[in-house]
C-alpha cells in the first residue's frame, strides 16, 4: 500500500464489489435445504462426472502439448524478439484466447467433421469425432491450452537460462537440466497455467455445444446442463453453478497453496537464520562448532613444515606440486562476429590471469574454455586442446533456488555419476573447506552475496576440476568476503589446482597469478610470467592496471623521444636497448612532483600539462595530467599538496620527474 495514492482505493473497492457480488448473489439465492438433493439427480450426476472427466483429460492434453510449446516460444524469445515465422506461429496458436467460442466450435467441425480437412480421412477408418465425448475434450483443449501457453511462456522469459547454463557448467546433460532444473523452477507457473486451463475447460460452453452437441452422459457438461436447467428449474441451475464456482475456487486455492509451499520449502526459522547470517563473511567453521568435524577436504593437505615456510620461499613457490603431472593446454578462440581471434596456452598447474580493457574478449575466452559459447558463433579456426576437467565460476553465483545449499553443491558430483550418498559426502567436504558447513540446510535466498559466492565456489570445486575458470568471481561482493574467497582459491591453487582468472583488480593478479595474458580488441598482446609483465608492461592499459606511467617512443642518448617536443630522460636503461629502437619509459606516479610552475631544480624531466582528472584515494589523490597535448601521466599527491596547489580539473601545472626514478626498457 506504500507509495500509492489513496484515491486508488475507491476504484479498487468498486472492482472487488463488482467481481464478488454476483458470486455472493448466487450463494444467497441457492435453496441450501435441497442443495444435495438436487445434485443427486441423474442429469446432475452425469453432468458433474462428465465435466470432471473431460476437464482432467483436456488439462492433461494442455500440459503435455502446451508446456513444450511454451518452452519453445520462451527460449526463442530470450533475445527480445521472436523470428518472424515463430511470431506468426505464436499468433495462430494463441488466437483461441480471443476467438468467440462458437467460432472455435465451427473451426473444429471444419477440421474433424465428416466433410472436414481431417474428418474425411478419419471416417475412412471408422473414426467419428463430432458429437462424442472425445469432441468435448478436443473443444475444451482448443480453448484452454493457450492460457497455459502464455502463462508458462512469460515465466520462461522471466527466468532466463542462467540456471540451466550453471547446470551445464557442472556437467548436467540436457535431460538432467530439464528434469532437475527447468521443470522444478517452472512448476509454480505450470500449476498456475494448468489451473487456468482447467477452469477454462470447466466453463467451456459455445465450442462444446457447436462441435459436440448436448447429449446427457455423452457431451452435456455442467455449463450445458446449467443452460438447460435455467429454462426448466432455476434452483437446479443455481446449485450446479455453485458446483462450478466451488471447483474453480478450489483449483485457485490449491495452486496458491502449492506456490506458497514452494517458496517456504527450505526456509529456516527467523531466529536461527538471524543468528548465523549475522556474520556475513565468517571464517572457516571451528572444529568444535562444525557439524561435520570428522570430514576433511579431499585435496592434499600441506605438511606443517610447508605451511610454515618463510615469505621468501613462498614468493618463489606459488603452489605445491601434486602427484599428478601438469597437463599443458592450448586454445584458439575464433569468434568472427565479435572480431575475436587469439591463441592462448598454459598448464593445469598454473594460474593464468586474463587482463585487458572492456570488450577485449576476456569473458568470451572464459566461456569458450567452459564450453558455453553457442556453436553458431564459433569460427572455423576454433581449437580446444584441453584434456583437463574444467570448473567454471562466474560473477553471478546462479545457485539453484529450489535446492538447499547442500544439494546445490552435490548437484555436480551427481551429474558425474556419483551415488546420492557419495555426492552428499563430497558436498559436505567442500562446505567445510569454504567455511559454510553450518549453512547446508539453508536456501540460496537466505544467503548474502559473499556467502552465495562461497557456495558457488564449493559447487565448482565439488566436480574435482583440474582447471578452474574464474570470470570476475569477486565483483559485487564486500571486501571481507573477497578476502575469504581469495584465500580459499589461493590455497587450492597452491595444492596444484590450475586456474584462469579474469579480473580488473591488481590485488587478485599479484596474489593468485603465475602468468598474465594481456588481451586487447580480441587479440593476444602478451602472455608471460607475472614478473616479466610487471617489469615490462606491454601497453598503456597494463601500465595503468599496474599503477605506473608508461610512455613509448624512440631511444636516443639516454632518453625516450615520445614526440619531437616530449622526451623522457633516465639513468636506468636496459642493456638491450639500442639507439633508434622503440623503447618504453616507466616511472611510478609517486615519482611525479606537481608544481604551479617550473622550479628550475635538478629534475631533467619537466613538462607543462593540464589536470584532467582527480581521484581521491583515502588521504592521497591520483591526479591525471595531460602533457604535450596528447599523453597522460598520473601523479600521486597528498591532500595538503592539493590544497597548496589549488588543484582542480583544468588547472595548468608543471610535472617533474627525476631521471633516476625512470626506467627505460626495450619494446618488441
Amino acid at each position: 500500500m506504500r507509495f500509492l495514492p489513496r484515491w486508488l482505493l475507491a476504484p479498487a473497492m468498486i472492482a472487488v464489489v463488482f467481481l464478488s457480488l454476483p458470486l455472493v448473489a448466487i450463494a444467497v439465492r441457492i435453496p441450501w435445504s435441497s442443495f444435495f438433493t438436487v445434485l443427486q439427480s441423474g442429469a446432475a450426476q452425469d453432468a458433474i462426472e462428465l465435466s470432471l472427466l473431460t476437464c482432467a483429460a483436456s488439462t492433461l492434453l494442455s500440459v503435455g502439448l502446451g508446456f513444450p510449446l511454451a518452452l519453445v516460444f520462451g527460449r526463442a524469445g530470450e533475445q527480445g524478439k521472436l523470428p518472424w515465422w515463430l511470431a506468426v506461429l505464436r499468433a495462430l496458436v494463441t488466437v483461441p484466447l480471443v476467438m468467440p467460442p462458437v467460432v472455435a466450435g465451427i473451426a473444429l467441425l471444419t477440421t474433424f467433421g465428416r466433410n472436414g480437412i481431417l474428418g474425411g480421412s478419419l471416417s475412412a477408418f471408422g473414426i467419428s469425432i463430432p458429437y462424442t465425448t472425445c469432441a468435448v475434450v478436443l473443444a475444451q483443449t482448443f480453448v484452454s491450452m493457450p492460457f497455459l501457453i502464455v502463462t508458462v511462456e512469460a515465466a520462461v522469459k522471466t527466468q532466463g537460462t542462467a540456471y540451466e547454463r550453471r547446470a551445464h557448467h557442472l556437467g548436467a546433460s540436457r535431460w538432467r537440466q530439464f528434469s532437475r532444473i527447468t521443470v522444478p523452477l517452472l512448476m509454480p507457473s505450470l500449476l498456475a497455467g494448468a489451473a487456468l486451463a482447467a477452469a477454462r475447460s470447466l466453463g467451456e460452453f459455445g465450442a462444446t455445444i457447436t462441435f459436440a452437441g448436448s447429449m446427457q452422459g455423452i457431451t452435456r457438461t455442467l455449463p450445458l446442463e446449467v443452460y438447460l436447467q435455467r429454462e426448466v428449474n432455476v434452483d437446479t441451475a443455481l446449485a450446479l453453478s455453485m458446483v462450478l464456482i466451488s471447483i474453480a475456487l478450489l483449483l485457485t486455492l490449491v495452486t496458491n497453496a502449492l506456490e506458497s509451499y514452494g517458496s517456504r520449502r527450505f526456509r529456516r526459522s527467523a531466529s536461527v537464520a538471524a543468528q548465523i547470517l549475522d556474520d556475513d563473511a565468517a571464517a572457516a567453521v571451528p572444529a568444535e562448532r562444525s557439524v561435520l568435524p570428522q570430514l576433511q577436504p579431499s585435496w592434499p593437505v600441506l605438511p606443517p613444515e610447508q605451511q610454515m615456510r618463510s615469505e621468501r620461499q613462498e614468493q618463489h613457490e606459488h603452489y605445491v606440486r601434486p602427484a599428478q603431472p601438469a597437463q599443458p593446454w592450448k586454445i584458439r578462440v575464433d569468434v568472427p562476429d565479435w572480431n575475436i581471434d587469439m591463441e592462448i596456452a598454459s598448464s593445469t598447474h598454473k594460474v593464468l590471469a586474463l587482463i585487458g580493457p572492456n570488450g577485449a574478449g576476456k569473458s568470451t575466452t572464459a566461456r569458450f574454455l567452459a564450453g558455453d559459447l553457442p556453436s553458431n558463433k564459433l569460427g572455423s579456426r576454433c581449437r580446444s586442446q584441453i584434456q583437463a576437467k574444467i570448473g567454471f565460476l562466474q560473477q553471478n553465483p546462479a545457485l539453484f533456488p529450489h535446492m538447499s545449499v547442500l544439494h546445490n553443491v552435490a548437484f555436480g558430483p551427481r551429474c558425474q555419476g556419483k551415488t546420492p550418498q557419495q555426492a552428499l559426502d563430497i558436498a559436505r567436504q567442500e562446505l567445510v573447506a569454504v567455511g559454510m558447513a553450518d549453512f547446508a540446510d539453508f536456501a540460496p535466498h537466505e544467503l548474502s552475496g559473499g556467502q552465495a559466492q562461497r557456495i558457488a565456489l564449493a559447487q565448482a570445486l565439488a566436480v574435482r576440476p583440474d582447471l578452474l575458470v574464474l570470470d570476475e568471481p569477486f565483483a559485487g561482493i564486500d571486501f571481507q568476503a573477497q578476502s575469504i574467497l581469495r584465500n580459499i582459491i589461493h590455497q587450492r591453487t597452491r595444492q596444484g589446482l590450475g586456474a584462469v582468472l579474469i579480473t580488473h583488480e591488481l590485488l587478485d593478479v599479484v596474489s593468485l597469478a603465475d602468468d598474465i595474458a594481456v588481451l586487447e580488441q580480441g587479440r593476444l598482446v602478451a602472455c608471460a610470467p607475472i614478473d616479466s609483465i610487471i617489469n615490462n608492461p606491454p601497453n598503456e592499459f597494463v601500465a595503468s592496471f599496474l599503477g605506473v606511467n608508461l610512455l613509448v617512443g624512440e631511444y636516443f642518448d639516454e632518453a625516450v623521444r615520445v614526440t619531437s617536443t616530449l622526451a623522457v630522460h633516465s639513468t636506468d636503461v636496459d642493456d638491450i636497448v639500442s639507439q633508434g629502437a622503440i623503447a618504453a619509459a616507466i616511472f611510478d606516479p609517486a615519482a611525479v612532483a606537481l608544481h604551479a610552475h617550473k622550479t628550475g631544480g635538478s629534475p631533467r624531466n619537466s613538462w607543462n600539462g593540464i589536470v584532467t582528472r582527480i581521484q581521491m584515494q583515502h588521504a592521497t589523490a591520483l591526479v591525471s595530467v595531460l602533457i604535450d597535448g596528447a599523453h597522460a601521466i598520473k601523479a600521486l599527491v597528498t591532500a595538503s599538496a592539493m590544497v597548496q596547489l589549488d588543484l582542480h580539473e583544468g588547472k595548468e601545472v608543471t610535472a617533474e620527474v627525476k631521471a633516476t626514478q625512470v626506467r627505460i626498457t626495450a619494446r618488441d
